[in-house]
This record gives structure tokens, C-alpha cells and sequence, in this order.
């Protein structure tokens, strides 16, 4: 699984976000070390950008603040640590910054939340420890994304099937609703986001809908930018079509699927909530539906 690296636009972005909000929270000297470790990575990685001068003045902005109440020997110690641990070669993380729990609780209250940034980083120790924690699955960022939307949209299989477990083992009953859960905005399930055919089969396993519309009217099916996603929403489209008209050759085209395939078609479910099986017998096909059956049972005591 491809992790974003380090030095990625969107994730210095979210440090800086996070920068800002401690900043206009009070807490500039927290905000500024933010600041200072941000600001080698994006001259590296994204000069006379935006990003870059947004954190260069607000690094200027903390300095003049700090000498205007006679403590600019803060700014000038704080910096030279981080020049000190520059060229020692050190590198920081966010989570050298945010640790503390009333950090995590302000995070919470402008809608980026802890699990939402570990999952961004891809840091499956933090997750879990998120997890085990009590952490709410179903918190959102103030676009109305859950943590599961954020794993699709980076493609990031292992750490959806994490959340989705963890849920599975302790919160079943909200399970559906952290699968398909829509986005504030434009009310898309983590399905339309999916960034890569295994992050798209994790959520169809696990029942995610495969034709949601979402406020525009767009099913994942409509937003598939991979190729893989595609084929695989539209296979799933014409197997349900095919069960639904009781065809004889909906059998031979699961068997043809891999184990993945064929699971995430088994499991997956439409925009009225039935699964395959369901769909057969609610229209009377109850021999397909029996076929399907027994193919799920040798298919799961397979893996």
C-alpha cells in the first residue's frame, strides 16, 4: 500500500492547518514550532508556493508579537533549536507537537480530530491506540467526512479494514452507518471516494452500497477514477442486474471472479440495503439464491 510521503502537499497543508488553529487558539509558541518544522520540508518540497508564504508570515507574525512583550529571545531560542535539529539531520513529526490530550480535544473542536490525522499520516500504531481508546468512528471533519472517507480517499485498504473491524468487534450495530455514511457537501459515501480497487473491494466486503447517488445524483460507479474501481462497480452493476432477472449465467460469471471479486460482490449491497442472495429471493429466484448461498459457504471456508 503506497503511503503519502512526509514531504506531500496535502500532508504539510494539514500541518499548517493545525498550525493556524493552535495559533488562533492562543497558543503561539506551540503553533510556531509547528511552523519552523514546517518550514525547511516545504522549501524542499513546495517553494514559492502559496503554502510557502503563508508560513513564512506567520512565522514573522509570532516574532514581532513575541518581541512586542519583550520576549523575542523565545522566538530566537526556540529557532535555534530547530536549526540545531535540522542539521543534525532530526525530523519532526506533528505528534511531537499535539500529544497532549487538550490538544487532541481542540483538534476535535475544529473538526480535523486525532484519527482523522493519524489516518492521514497512515500511522497504524496511533489508530489503533485511537481505537482502543474509545475513539468515535463516526466523528467527521467540518466537510463531514469520517475517518473511513479520509482512508478511501488515499487509498489506504489496511487502515479502512482496520476501522471497519474495530467497529465490526465493537459497535456492530453502527456499522452500516460508518460505511456508508455521506459527506456533508455533497453527500458521498467513502465508496465514491475510493481511490484504488482495494480500498473500493474493503468497503464492498463490508457492505457499502455500490449504486448510492449522491447529491448530484453520481453513483461510485459515475466517479471511478481508477480503472480496476471501474470494472469492478460495473461488473457488480450487471451480476445484480442479472440476479434480479433470475439469469442462468450469473454462477458462471462469480465463479470467473477472483476470491476478492466475488466476495466483495457477495457482500456488497444496492441503494435499497439487499445483498446478492437478498435480491434473488425477493424476486423469486429462490434456486439462484440457494446457488449463491453455497457458493458464499465454500468461498469463505476457502480463505
Amino acid at each position: 500500500m503506497v503511503r503519502l510521503p512526509p514531504n506531500h502537499f496535502d500532508i504539510l497543508s494539514t500541518e499548517y492547518q493545525i498550525a493556524e488553529a493552535l495559533y488562533y487558539k492562543g497558543n503561539e509558541i506551540k503553533a510556531l514550532k509547528i511552523f519552523l518544522s514546517l518550514q525547511p520540508k516545504i522549501e524542499i518540497s513546495c517553494p514559492n508556493t502559496k503554502l510557502s508564504n503563508n508560513n513564512k508570515t506567520k512565522i514573522k507574525e509570532i516574532s514581532f508579537e513575541l518581541k512586542m512583550f519583550d520576549q523575542e529571545f523565545v522566538f530566537q531560542r526556540i529557532k535555534e533549536k530547530f536549526e540545531e535539529a535540522v542539521d543534525n539531520q532530526r525530523r519532526f513529526s506533528i505528534w511531537d507537537f499535539i500529544r497532549e490530550e487538550e490538544d487532541m480535544d481542540y483538534l476535535d473542536s475544529i473538526g480535523i480530530t486525532a484519527l482523522h490525522l493519524a489516518v492521514v499520516y497512515g500511522d497504524k500504531n496511533h489508530i489503533n491506540d485511537l481505537l482502543e481508546n474509545g475513539f468515535d468512528v463516526l466523528k467527521v471533519t467540518t466537510e463531514g467526512n469520517t475517518a473511513l472517507h479520509t482512508a478511501a480517499i488515499h487509498g489506504y485498504a489496511d487502515i479502512a479494514e482496520i476501522i471497519i473491524k474495530h467497529t465490526q468487534q465493537h459497535n456492530r450495530s453502527r456499522l452500516n452507518d460508518l460505511i456508508n455514511a455521506t459527506t456533508a457537501r455533497d453527500r458521498s459515501t467513502a465508496l465514491h471516494l475510493a481511490a484504488n480497487v482495494d480500498t473500493a473491494t474493503c468497503l464492498l466486503k463490508h457492505g457499502a452500497m455500490f449504486d448510492a447517488k449522491n447529491k448530484l445524483d453520481q453513483t461510485p460507479l459515475d466517479l471511478a477514477g481508477d480503472e480496476r474501481v471501474f470494472n469492478l462497480l460495473k461488473t457488480i452493476g450487471d451480476i445484480f442486474s442479472s440476479t434480479e432477472k433470475g439469469k442462468d449465467y450469473v454462477m458462471t460469471s462469480i465463479s470467473e471472479l477472483n476470491s476478492e471479486e466475488a466476495l466483495a460482490i457477495a457482500w456488497a449491497r444496492n441503494s435499497h440495503g439487499n445483498t446478492l442472495i437478498q435480491v434473488a429471493l425477493i424476486n423469486d429466484h429462490k434456486h439462484l439464491a440457494k446457488e449463491l448461498g453455497e457458493f458464499l459457504k465454500t468461498l469463505t471456508q476457502r480463505l
